[in-house]
Order: C-alpha cells, then sequence, then structure tokens
C-alpha cells in the first residue's frame, strides 16, 4: 500500500475527531444536574450494548436477556461485549471508557482496511483516492426527504454507512475492516498459512459481527465466479466466436477449479465463520427466551425509493463505473461489481433479518461510483469538475445534520442522552444495594437504562430485546 503517509493519517485524523469530538462536547455539557449517558446516535440499541458490557463486567461469558423478566439459561452469543466488559474489569474502566476506545479502535480498523480495499480494488491513484474519501465520508440524499418528513434509511442504517459506523459502536466498525480485511488477505506464502489466516478472521468476524461472515461469502463467490468468467473470455477472439456454450461453460469451470487458493481461502471462511453462525441460529431458535426475542427482532430493508435515494449520488454515478469495470476492469475491480450486485440481491431475500446483510455496502458502490467519474473525466474534464463538485455538494448535508442533531440533544439534554443526577445517584444505589437477580419494574424509557448502569433485569427496557415486548411495554 503506497499513500502519501500525511494524507493517510490527516483522513484518518479526521474521522476520528468528527466521530468523536460530539461525544467529548456532550460530555462537557452535561454540568451538575446532568450525567451524560455516553451516545448521541441510537440511544436505544447503544444503552442494550452498555447493558451486555455489564453482563461481562459481573463475569459472565454467557449471555441473558437483560430487558426481560425471564432470565432464562443464556448463550455464549454477544461474546464481543461481554468481552469488553470484561476488559473493563480487568482495567477498572468505565464501561462507556471503554466502549468509546473500542469503538476509535475499530474506527482506525475500518479505515484501514478501506485503504488496503481500494488500493488493491482501483489502479488508478486519482479514483482511488476519490474512492477512500467518499466511502469514508460520504452519505446519501436523505436530506432532501427529511423536508418532507421522511426518514430514509442513511439517517439510521448505520451497518451501511462507514462514517455512521464509526460514529455509533464498535462492532459496526470493527466489523467493517474485518470483511474488508477478508475481501482484501494481502498474505504470502504457502497456502495452508493463508487459509489459517483467514479461518482466524473469519472466526473474528462472525464473533463481531456474524452477519458479515455471509456478505463476505457470497461477495467471494460472487468475485470468483465473475473472474473465473474473465479468464474464460480472455481466449483469441477467433477462438471465443468458434466456441459454443457448453465448451465456454467447460472452459469457465476450468478456469474456476484452477482457483485453488481463492477457494482454499473461501473453504477456509466456511470454517473458521460457519461454526458459530450454526450455533447462533441454533440457539435462537431451541432457547426459549431467545427465541420470543428472535421472533420479535425483525430487520426488513427499506422500500426500493429509500434505498435508492440513501445510496444517491453514488449509486446513479457508479452505473457507469460498474459498465467500465466490467469492460475494460481486471479481477480486482471485479470485487466492487460482486459486492455492489449481490449485496443488493442479499437485502431482498425474504428473511427476516435481510436488512443485517446492509453491512458496508455504501463501500463497493463508492469504489464503482469513483470509477464512474473518472469514466467522465476521460470523456468530458468540465462536466468531471462539476460532478465531483455536485456529487460532494449532495452526500455532505445528510453527515451535517445526523452530527447537528447529536449536538442540539447535548444542548437541550435530551432526557434520551442524558440521566437527571438523581436518576443516576438512584442506578448506584439498585446497583450497591439490589441482589443481582433483582427484577424491576421501571417506566419504560427508564427501563432503557437500568440494565446498563446496574445490571439488573427490567420487567420492559427494549422494543426488540424484551420478549413478548407490546405486552409489557403497556
Amino acid at each position: 500500500m503506497k499513500l502519501p503517509s500525511r494524507g493517510f493519517w490527516l483522513l484518518l485524523a479526521g474521522l476520528a475527531a468528527l466521530t468523536t469530538l460530539p461525544y467529548v462536547y456532550a460530555w462537557a455539557a452535561a454540568g451538575p444536574d446532568h450525567v451524560f449517558g455516553g451516545f448521541l446516535f441510537n440511544p436505544n440499541d447503544q444503552n442494550s450494548y452498555l447493558a451486555k458490557m455489564y453482563q461481562g463486567w459481573q463475569g459472565d461469558w454467557r449471555f441473558h436477556l437483560p430487558y426481560t423478566s425471564e432470565a432464562g439459561e443464556g448463550a455464549y452469543i454477544n461474546l464481543f461485549y461481554l468481552f469488553l466488559g470484561h476488559i473493563a474489569r480487568w482495567l477498572g474502566l468505565p464501561l462507556i471508557i471503554v466502549y468509546h476506545l473500542a469503538r476509535l479502535i475499530g474506527v482506525a480498523v475500518m479505515y484501514w482496511n478501506i485503504v488496503r480495499f481500494f488500493d488493491a480494488t482501483i489502479q488508478s491513484p486519482r479514483p482511488r483516492r476519490l474512492a477512500i474519501a467518499l466511502a469514508v465520508f460520504g452519505s446519501g440524499m436523505g436530506w432532501l426527504a427529511v423536508m418532507f418528513g421522511l426518514f430514509t434509511s442513511d439517517f439510521w442504517v448505520a451497518e451501511a454507512y462507514p462514517f455512521l459506523s464509526a460514529y455509533s459502536n464498535p462492532h459496526f466498525s470493527l466489523g467493517l475492516g474485518l470483511i474488508l480485511w477478508l475481501l482484501t488477505p494481502k498474505v504470502d506464502g504457502e497456502n495452508i498459512r493463508v487459509a489459517i489466516t483467514v479461518f482466524f478472521a473469519a472466526l473474528a468476524l462472525a464473533l463481531v459481527s456474524p452477519f458479515g461472515v455471509v456478505v463476505v461469502g457470497v461477495v467471494w463467490v460472487g468475485w470468483i465466479a465473475l473472474s473465473a468468467g474473465r479468464d474464460a473470455l480472455a481466449a483469441p477472439e477467433r477462438d471465443i466466436k468458434r466456441a459454443t456454450p457448453s465448451s465456454l461453460v467447460a472452459r469457465w469451470v476450468t478456469h474456476l477449479v484452477a482457483r485453488k487458493l481463492d477457494l482454499a481461502r473461501l473453504a477456509a471462511l466456511v470454517l473458521g465463520g460457519g461454526p458459530v453462525l450454526i450455533y447462533d441460529l441454533w440457539v435462537t431458535y431451541t432457547d426459549p427466551v431467545l427465541a420470543g426475542w428472535n421472533a420479535q427482532n425483525l430487520t426488513s430493508s427499506p422500500p426500493v425509493w429509500d434505498l435508492l435515494l440513501s445510496f444517491s449520488p453514488l449509486f446513479l454515478l457508479a452505473i457507469p463505473g460498474a459498465i467500465s469495470a466490467l469492460v475494460n476492469g481486471s479481477r480486482n475491480t471485479d470485487k466492487l461489481i460482486a459486492w455492489a450486485v449481490l449485496g443488493l440481491a442479499l437485502i431482498y431475500l425474504p428473511v427476516g433479518l435481510q436488512r443485517r446483510f446492509i453491512m458496508g455496502l455504501y463501500i463497493p458502490i463508492a469504489g464503482l461510483a469513483a470509477l464512474g467519474l473518472e469514466r467522465l473525466a476521460a470523456q468530458r474534464p468540465r462536466l468531471y469538475r462539476w460532478l465531483l463538485a455536485g456529487t460532494i455538494f449532495l452526500i455532505l448535508p445528510t453527515q451535517l445534520l445526523i452530527l447537528m442533531s447529536g449536538l442540539f440533544g447535548a444542548r437541550s439534554h435530551d432526557p434520551m442522552l442524558y440521566l437527571s443526577r438523581a436518576e443516576y445517584q438512584a442506578f448506584e444505589w439498585i446497583a450497591a444495594k439490589s441482589p443481582p437477580s433483582a427484577l424491576i419494574l421501571a417506566a419504560p424509557d427508564t427501563g432503557l437504562f437500568i440494565p446498563a448502569y446496574t445490571g439488573r433485569r427490567v420487567l420492559y427496557g427494549h422494543p426488540f430485546e424484551t420478549v413478548r415486548a407490546s405486552e409489557y411495554e403497556t
């Protein structure tokens, strides 16, 4: 990887600063009467992660739903956040500090691997640099929908966008970093060494973000198939014209089988991440409590119009970029095509958790958009400058609105972001005086915070992690 060291570090520093300074401001804005909860984005889910960390801080390695009345037997899932809780106990640090330190580590890992990914997939320096910048800081045009009272995916589906992943929690950014590493594993040496490295990276990804393993596997299969097809069609033109469909298929299969290293990496991915996925699937269907949670934990993908708006204008620019990559590209650019096309197909599979497969989808679209802009630059240089300026103008307002909403919530001491000093002291009392097995009845909003600050279960506290939530909320 060859990038100017100053530019590399400046971009990383900018990403870390933009996704961290709002939290610093919110802490400083708490004043004597409030305690900042540590989150500015999606506090419902972020507090649930803190509750998981609390279980690890208590010494548990088996996860129990903290927002439901029945503890159940628990299971070895959510190990990443349980592990962070153990780290907090070992180091004697507050959970929220460890959470944000892990988030910053995830930001660095994600950014490093975004650079590696585009270094491997886009050879020309200018579109490569543009792809990195678009992927790291870009978003969609959901800000236009806000004017009509609509709330599109680019405001809340954080796992799709690197910037939002960096802003929200550790496992999204770290998961994206591992996905990108697995898609560009620059490992030299014998096949067995490469396979072992991929095996452990896949295992880590499965523990941090299980759905990422599915994304990598599908993209890897699509990339291998597409690249083998490119190799099969690389014969002299006269041979291709004389070839029959069956001979072309045979040629494609020959090139497919010849890619032993890629197939070995795919096998290592399945062996490393597959058992964790199978266990997660098995336990969430067989454990009575977790099955109740899984039945209502439905994450449907957004409507097509929402998706198009949330990924535009890059989605529109990615179309000529994909055509250019398909016609004039290489095996490396095939990765961008495979991820963009199969990623879009994945998120509309008829399964209840389809949106989970949207992880990192903005990244290949950003890469193809950069190639599309480069194609236009070769044809119409002046139009390129206007399109580049227009693209930057269109993709930044959504991020600015997200950051501004967090700052507004900090200034107004939004009760979803802050606790009153009295509430915080009450939670301290509960943690010190109540038995660890206590079940607490509280108002719905208060129930969100109790497991995160005391480790005690509540009757209701979360729309998904409270089994039969609609019944208990009322």
